[in-house]
């Protein structure tokens, strides 16, 4: 597990486990490319997993629309076409690591 990896595990647990009126910072240089990034997967992941939790036998999601509801709080998050391809790539190795094909 690289160290991103086990930042993101154990951020997503804390989101999942603390109360509702807990907030969460994330933030980069800029707050908006490597942060937006972060955010996107971690709520890709939490997405999917209530999903299965739910026993939706094919869960759906969409990068795309996470990284525009993310741009509607945050204008710029994801600056990078590399940080859009790297959302794609890790949720992919994710989803086969998690068995969701």
């Amino acid at each position: 597990m690289t160290a991103f990896e086990l930042m993101l595990s154990k951020f997503i647990d804390w989101q999942l486990k603390s109360a509702p009126e807990e907030k969460s910072v994330v933030h980069c240089s800029a707050g908006i490319g490597r942060t937006g990034t972060t955010i996107a997967i971690a709520e890709t992941i939490i997405n999917l997993s209530a999903q299965r939790n739910a026993g939706v036998k094919d869960p759906k999601f969409s990068i795309f629309d996470t990284v525009r509801r993310l741009r509607e709080q945050r204008y710029g998050s994801v600056q990078t076409s590399g940080q859009y391809v790297f959302i794609h790539q890790f949720m992919l190795e994710w989803i086969k690591r998690n068995k969701f094909i």
